[in-house]
């Protein structure tokens, strides 16, 4: 016997206080849901403040890190960009002496 089976599935790292409300309100509604309704509940509990602030500053140094990095291939490409305007005006200024 084959079985296919397919479902949708949501996750809420952070759940709103509405939406936590709003699953109790479900949950009270649903009297035969069974086991796994019942489980969601403790996966949503309010968020924790220090694992955010850590989750937050790691987040800032990784920005941090890539604005570093970019800005450091802006300078090399502005570099490169300055070279090269300037080599098209000294090859400019040499035609311009040969075709006088």
């Amino acid at each position: 016997a084959v079985v296919s089976e397919k479902h949708d599935e949501l996750v809420f790292n952070e759940p709103s206080e509405s939406l936590l409300q709003r699953i109790h309100m479900c949950n009270s509604r649903l009297v035969n849901a069974g086991k796994a309704w019942g489980e969601i509940e403790s996966l949503l509990g309010p968020p924790n403040q220090q694992d955010e602030v850590l989750r937050m500053e790691a987040a800032q140094r990784r920005v941090q890190a890539e604005t570093e990095l970019l800005m450091e291939e802006f300078e090399r490409e502005e570099q490169a960009l300055s070279l090269a305007t300037e080599e098209v005006r000294r090859l400019e200024a040499g035609n311009g002496k040969k075709a006088a």
